[in-house]
């Protein structure tokens, strides 16, 4: 199984992911950026326009990058759908 490594992009540069973790393929290594981009959305108080997470291969290869506006869409579109979920009841 492949190893991605997933490097926090932001206006300070770049953090290293040291471990990485063993998914299948590159969708759940692009599933697993998301969910963490996610995550970390309301702890940050920063501008996040410019921050990403950049999936790399073991050789060290950006092969995809998630940007955390991203992340913003899909828990803004989460957020529509519990909302309109609530006013079927």
């Amino acid at each position: 199984m492949p190893r991605y490594f997933f490097n926090a992009r932001s206006e300070n540069g770049l953090s290293r992911d040291e471990e990485g973790l063993d998914l299948p393929d590159l969708e759940a290594a692009r599933a697993e950026a998301l969910k963490a981009a996610e995550q970390l959305w309301g702890d940050l108080s920063a501008d996040t326009s410019q921050m990403a997470i950049e999936i790399t291969d073991e050789a060290g290869q950006t092969i995809l990058t998630v940007r955390f506006t991203e992340a913003a869409e899909r828990l803004a579109q989460g957020v529509d759908k519990l909302v309109k979920g609530s006013d079927a009841k």
